[in-house]
């Protein structure tokens, strides 16, 4: 609590000054600027304003520097780092109000190897001082309001970058097919206005996030023979077409698949089915047909499987009775037809959201669902059930308590040296139809309660043991 102390500049031979993770408030005095011996500074994650002193100039044995998430505002210039040649670490992340103004011809006069800039201003062109970098190995411009293409330079920045993260930008043109940086583990491109085919990461990447973009044409039939030691894939939200190639399979680390909002055709490979750690799962709002693969039954360690609007048919897989750890299940909008199994409700004891509206469901011994104790969504609507509503859906207790749930959040952590990068990876967003409108939740799902029946066949009266949930 209260304001940095103006003694610290009395502590003439301090070489590591760590105030990380307080709450310290107002600005950042301007004295700490006469601690010449000073290698390393963390004032991350406090409650201070103004902006980063000019006199910080005078730290020419600064080497690391972390001001991250300390709600700073003004305007960074050249004049802060003309005499900062040993600074190897930079770290400004989550200081929306700070404004990078140097030079496009600007040289600096450090060789940076961990750069973590995002969510500061740092536009509208790119940053043109990177391509004198020739020593990073983690560089984060994410959120930055950034423009324009990316020069050929910047592909021939340097060969030891290992994360890269140039997201929620509006970054255009076309991405070259293979990503020319040998060393890369996290490639993250998401969210800007990147056209062209899928490219290909080298062979060592664990993270590939292209989603968001306006990339088109299919994804490359070698990709799986590719990238065999992939984690995480994620390609959703742009205008790719063709089929899911069959090699896919092949990559059998992977723990997320997001194929989601495509155009993609065909009916899904089997061979996903050799990718055993799977978590998650979505191939939803694309246009894929054919039968639900048997084989998904293998993987029991999926936590979330959507397979949402798409042209599905045939029967649900006796062998999803092995996908115990399911918490998620959506296959509405499809053509799935059939019994509504009467396992769901004994193999399926995690499952919080269950959603099967718009198929063709004839049939249902709906009495098992009520085993399904950790229930919050069952969305059964536009179907051709009958018969009577059981009243045991009334023993959904999950429904009528408050109990205490978690996000259901993959968190994954890629390790690199002495540094950590932790990517949200499964941030779960659902759309729940009420009163005819669509609604989307993503951090507040786990206090969505809803049942959806209408639009059946059903007879009799309505069990009033179900109003009181």
């Amino acid at each position: 609590m209260g304001r940095l102390p103006e003694w610290l500049n009395q502590l003439e031979k301090l070489t590591v000054l760590d105030l990380d993770d307080n709450k310290f408030q107002g600005p950042i005095p301007a004295s700490l600027g006469t601690l010449r011996n000073l290698e390393l500074m963390k004032l991350a994650q406090n409650e201070l304003n103004g902006s980063l002193p000019v006199s910080f100039v005078q730290l020419s044995e600064l080497v690391f520097l972390d001001v991250s998430w300390s709600h700073l505002t003004g305007i960074i210039s050249e004049q802060h780092f003309s005499k900062l040649s040993k600074l190897e670490y930079l770290l400004m992340e989550g200081n929306s109000g700070l404004v990078l103004n140097v030079s496009s011809s600007w040289i600096p006069p450090f060789q940076l190897r961990y750069l973590n800039m995002a969510s500061c201003n740092l536009g509208p062109s790119f940053l043109t001082w990177l391509k004198f970098q020739k020593n990073l190995f983690h560089l984060d411009i994410s959120n930055a309001n950034i423009s324009g293409s990316l020069a050929t330079w910047f592909w021939n920045m340097s060969s030891s970058l290992e994360n890269l993260n140039l997201s929620s930008n509006q970054l255009h043109g076309q991405l070259p097919r293979l990503l020319n940086l040998t060393s890369l583990l996290v490639v993250d491109f998401s969210s800007n206005l990147f056209q062209g085919p899928v490219p290909l990461p080298n062979t060592n990447c664990r993270l590939l996030d292209l989603s968001n973009n306006t990339l088109s044409g299919s994804i490359p039939p070698n990709m799986g023979e590719s990238i065999l030691h992939l984690v995480f894939l994620y390609l959703s939200g742009n205008q790719i077409t063709g089929e899911i190639p069959k090699s896919i399979g092949y990559m059998r680390e992977l723990e997320i698949i997001d194929l989601s909002r495509n155009s993609l055709t065909g009916s899904i490979p089997s061979s996903i089915s050799n990718c055993s750690n799977l978590y998650i799962l979505n191939l939803g709002q694309n246009n894929l047909s054919g039968a639900i693969p048997k084989s998904f039954g293998w993987l029991k360690l999926l936590h979330s499987l959507y397979l949402n609007k798409n042209k599905l048919s045939g029967e649900l897989p006796l062998s999803f009775q092995n996908l115990s750890n399911l918490v998620i299940l959506d296959l509405s909008y499809n053509r799935l037809s059939g019994d509504i199994p009467t396992w769901i409700g004994t193999a399926f004891s995690s499952l919080t959201v269950l959603k099967l509206r718009s198929n063709s469901f004839s049939r249902g011994l709906l009495f098992g669902l009520s085993n399904l104790t950790s229930l919050h969504i069952l969305d059964l609507a536009e179907n051709n059930l009958s018969g009577s509503i059981p009243s045991t859906l009334g023993d959904l207790i999950a429904m009528s308590q408050k109990i205490k749930l978690s996000r259901s959040t993959a968190l994954s952590v890629i390790g690199y040296r002495s540094f950590w990068t932790i990517k949200e990876v499964g941030q779960h967003k659902l759309i729940v139809k009420a009163k005819k409108q669509d609604l989307e939740y993503t951090k507040s799902l786990p206090l969505v309660v809803s049942i959806d029946l209408s639009s059946n066949n059903f007879s009799g009266e309505f069990p009033n043991k179900i109003t009181k949930l």
